[in-house]
């Protein structure tokens, strides 16, 4: 039963992702052209933030099970399209890294935690790399405003909020 579960978590979870990405690149992201120049819009304008809010996901549905099911795709496809980040870059960092990265500090917090005997350590220390990605991609998420000519001032901190605590609406 754990055994199972554990294989299944970490070795066919991520296959099957990958699998998936790479259909979904190849019959979409590879088709569509990208853009490569910021979209002319007034100076002035009222385009400060994106059209659709933070739960406004719900409104186009295949995006929706997209972002439910393949956010990683989802999130590499859009960079990759704006000429942010190049597509597999954005997988390899969300499937791999990031998990790596969290499973290390989850034990690192909790070993630094049991030893000194702190449990904000141990609370705090796993939440790093989950910090870390959500000011990567609030960046991002500004680098795109910019790309489409808007001027997203003051937007870096509701973008790490975003990615916090509701990443699939962020991407």
């Amino acid at each position: 039963g754990m055994v199972l579960s554990m294989v299944l978590l970490y070795i066919a979870s991520p296959v099957i992702a990958v699998v998936v990405t790479c259909v979904y690149k190849a019959k979409v992201t590879d088709t569509r052209p990208r853009f490569e120049e910021v979209v002319n819009r007034p100076a002035q304008s009222e385009y400060n933030d994106f059209e659709k809010g933070l739960c406004d996901c719900w409104s186009e549905f295949p995006i929706c099970i997209m972002l439910c099911f393949c956010p990683t795709t989802r999130l590499a496809d859009t960079l990759a399209s704006a000429n942010i980040m190049q597509f597999w870059v954005v997988i390899v960092l969300a499937i791999f890294v990031l998990p790596l990265m969290t499973s290390v500090c989850c034990w690192l917090g909790f070993t630094l935690g049991v030893q000194t005997n702190s449990t904000v350590i141990m609370y705090i220390v796993p939440w790093l790399p989950w910090l870390l990605c959500a000011a990567i991609f609030a960046k991002f998420r500004g680098d795109l405003r910019e790309k489409l000519g808007m001027s997203g001032e003051g937007n870096f901190g509701k973008d790490c909020l975003f990615h916090l605590f509701c990443t699939p609406c962020a991407w």
